[in-house]
């Protein structure tokens, strides 16, 4: 709601100068500054989303998983930090943050799904049962086969299972 909220009390704002700087010309360059104001927040928004979109963890994810020709099924539990650039934006401008969003386990399971791992499970409805099977291997003394500070690959015979985020065991 309040993205398409935002856009249009900046369509509004341009719509309100209009009509101010044609009947009271000594007033335009007042008018002007919602209208600017609003295209300045757009762009920084856009540059924030892209600078997000772009950050992909996900292609490193898929070439470690491509090692593994075995695997049937992949899960994914946790949730990834926002880019470092998209961090800096946000902070810069609160309200960006609430445009952007990280990618948790339904997002990441079609951006896995988008790097060509079909058997991907789709991250709604499975969220409970792959931090099971999480919970399962790592009982069973299973250790990351990689990992690092934005993702840990778990695999057991031919389940594999992406902790978004920095793995604490």
């Amino acid at each position: 709601m309040l993205p398409r909220t935002l856009v249009s009390f900046s369509a509004l704002m341009v719509i309100i100068a209009i009509p101010i700087m044609y009947f009271a010309p000594r007033l335009k360059h007042f008018a002007l500054i919602p209208a600017i104001t609003s295209l300045a927040f757009s762009a920084q928004l856009s540059n924030a989303m892209n600078v997000q979109y772009k950050y992909d963890i996900f292609g490193i994810i898929a070439k470690d998983i491509a090692g593994y020709e075995s695997i049937a099924t992949i899960g994914t539990v946790g949730g990834l930090d926002l880019s470092e650039r998209a961090k800096l934006l946000a902070e810069n401008k609160p309200l960006i943050k609430h445009f952007l969003s990280p990618a948790t386990e339904f997002l990441a399971s079609y951006q896995l799904i988008n790097k060509g791992l079909s058997q991907t499970k789709h991250g709604y409805d499975n969220e409970n049962e792959n931090k099971d099977q999480l919970n399962n291997m790592t009982s069973k003394g299973a250790k990351p086969v990689s990992s690092n500070k934005y993702y840990s690959l778990f695999v057991s015979g031919n389940n594999a299972i992406v902790f978004l985020g920095k793995y604490n065991n």
